[in-house]
């Protein structure tokens, strides 16, 4: 943190000036003392004045030892065009300098403590500086009492068990990173963000904060450990600068001093990834995400190394020497966040990577969660949204209040049926539920109905999600959600039961019939058998038709948008498809 005075050099006063000074006996005299002139320094963190390097020298010359309540800042030396040593500051392009031991800024303000020995003031300003700093260490096991807290604070944040969160913790505090993999939505960036702050937080120190970076395809080394870039000076010369990547730029913010010899760490403040909230933390973190974004050897394959050494070689502009060593905390980690589920994909990870990182699934929330799951949804709407709709929840118990708002509570029963039967086919996490929630929520206070706005919200989130599944998951999801899947097995055209890419598909939805109670053996077996469909097979097969307590019969929403929208996407997908019922028809063969 540079500061924006510099001191103006030291000056011998033409007159000693004396202090009274106590003797160990008890008596007192006065003793002369030397100070450098007007531009006295003094930390504005920690407190202490500051005594430099260059003012030490010219005091040895007098053989005059510093006082002892001065602190230490340094100066550097360089040559100038004739070949003098000159004294410049620190790093610092306004010519401030830094405090030894706090690293924090300085200012300019008259020097005023008595010049004894040892003083109360020079003991509560060590307090202060120890404080302030601690020395370097691995990362600690919580306490099974810290552990239990911290779940609970998680989880007051996010839907996951207990288990993943104890897996994670467990790979973290054996030395390794992780690699949070799942599906869109099920929150593994949040996770990465407010697990550190949470599981290693103690009294009033947050535990480590986490700065997220997003990878990009155009990633190599230079984004993630650094590179010499050139730039034009005042006087329009082209010098070099260092630009440091993302790991750098993290691990430099938990030491005192970088280059220093001695590693000591700095406490620091920054706002809570949590709730905004400024905080003191213990040390800084890396997050990752979209990792598989990047090429993953060309832009990773040093900071694989570093890990491996806990040190990385850094580019640098000092004349002698191509890089310099910028060594790892102990307790520092990287949690890298994975936007998929494709196990091949997995499979393609270098070893390299998967031998520093443990990789971690995030899984949807199941049916039997759906309670827990709407709760959640229903939180995260309230806290932007909560003026629009009468909903409540149970914040003890995690449930909703039903009964406080019946048109939101079925349209969002409405909704969570769609998403339940969706995951079936590709897994999406609860973040997609919450975020057209919200936006049916708002449409609704923008005079639509809540079928219109369930109708846009599908549109507008849920089917880009859908737009590259295969043709015969969008015929079924179609008629499974907007239109009767015992028509659509009855009249399709290209349904026969040796049709393999259907089969599967009704494997999907006889499961998540059989998720939500139903008997569907018999149905199941016609199906697959190529036998005709009975009466009963209609409402067996109706994902609307459901006798639980918690959600009762629910009707079919009408979502004439979702329905031509997903229509133009199947003609697109196929040049000869010939559509399996338009709109009349259905009408007709539902009134049948």
């Amino acid at each position: 943190m540079p500061c924006r005075q510099i001191c103006s050099g030291w000056k011998k006063p033409k007159k000693p000036r004396s202090v009274e000074v106590t003797l160990p006996d008890g008596s007192k005299k006065m003793e002369p003392r030397y100070r450098y002139g007007e531009g006295q320094i003094r930390c504005d963190t920690c407190d202490i004045w500051l005594w430099s390097d260059y003012h030490s020298q010219r005091y040895k010359e007098e053989e005059i030892s510093p006082p002892p309540e001065f602190g230490i800042h340094t100066h550097k030396s360089v040559k100038n065009a004739a070949g003098e040593i000159e004294f410049e500051a620190n790093g610092d392009p306004y010519g401030g300098i830094r405090c030894d031991c706090c690293n924090g800024k300085t200012s300019s303000r008259p020097y005023s403590l008595k010049y004894n020995s040892r003083t109360p003031e020079l003991e509560a300003q060590e307090k202060i500086i120890s404080s302030l700093t601690f020395e370097d260490a691995e990362l600690s096991l919580p306490s099974a009492a810290a552990m239990k807290q911290a779940i609970k604070g998680i989880q007051d944040q996010i839907l996951i068990d207990e288990d993943t969160i104890l897996k994670i913790v467990a790979s973290l505090v054996s030395g390794k990173n992780i690699l949070l993999t799942g599906a869109v939505g099920t929150g593994k960036t949040h996770l990465a963000k407010i697990l550190p702050e949470i599981v290693w937080r103690e009294n009033e120190i947050a535990g480590y904060h986490a700065d997220v970076y997003t990878a990009t395809s155009d990633w190599t080394t230079k984004d993630v450990i650094g590179g010499i870039v050139p730039k034009l000076d005042e006087d329009e010369h082209v010098t070099y600068s260092i630009e440091k990547g993302c790991v750098t730029e993290t691990v430099s913010k938990n030491w005192r001093d970088e280059s220093s010899e001695e590693k000591i760490r700095v406490f620091f403040n920054a706002e809570s990834n949590i709730d905004g909230e400024e905080r003191k933390f213990r040390g800084k973190w890396l997050t990752i995400d979209e990792f598989n974004r990047a090429d993953i050897d060309k832009s990773f394959g040093q900071l694989f190394t570093a890990i491996e050494h806990g040190k990385m070689k850094i580019p640098t502009i000092s004349q002698g020497r191509s890089y310099d060593d910028l060594e790892l905390p102990m307790d520092y980690r990287i949690i890298g966040t994975l936007n998929t589920s494709d196990k091949h994909f997995l499979n393609t990870l270098s070893d390299a990577l998967k031998r520093r990182f443990t990789v971690i699934e995030l899984f949807p929330a199941s049916y039997d969660q759906q309670d827990t799951e709407l709760y959640y949804v229903v939180v995260q709407a309230l806290e932007k949204l909560g003026n629009l709709t009468a909903l409540e929840v149970d914040e003890e118990n995690k449930t909703i209040i039903w009964g406080k708002d019946h048109e939101a509570e079925e349209i969002l029963k409405s909704l969570y049926r769609i998403m339940a039967y969706i995951r079936q086919i590709k897994p999406l996490g609860t973040a997609l539920l919450v975020s057209m929630f919200k936006i049916m929520i708002v449409y609704h206070a923008l005079d639509k109905n809540w079928a219109e706005s369930l109708d846009l919200a599908l549109t507008s989130n849920l089917l880009p999600q859908l737009e590259s599944q295969q043709y015969w998951k969008l015929k079924i999801i179609k008629a499974v959600i907007c239109d009767s899947p015992s028509q659509f097995f009855r009249t399709d055209k290209e349904f026969t039961s040796s049709n393999e890419n259907y089969l599967n598909e009704i494997d999907n939805l006889c499961r998540f019939l059989k998720i939500m109670g139903k008997s569907i053996s018999g149905a199941k077996k016609r199906l697959r058998g190529g036998e005709k469909l009975q009466d009963s097979d209609k409402d067996t097969l109706n994902v609307w038709d459901d006798a639980s307590p918690e959600f009762k019969t629910l009707g079919q929403p009408d979502l004439p948008q979702f329905r031509s929208s997903l229509r133009k996407i199947i003609n697109e997908t196929s040049y000869d498809y010939e559509p399996d019922l338009d709109e009349e028809e259905v009408e007709e063969s539902t009134t049948t």
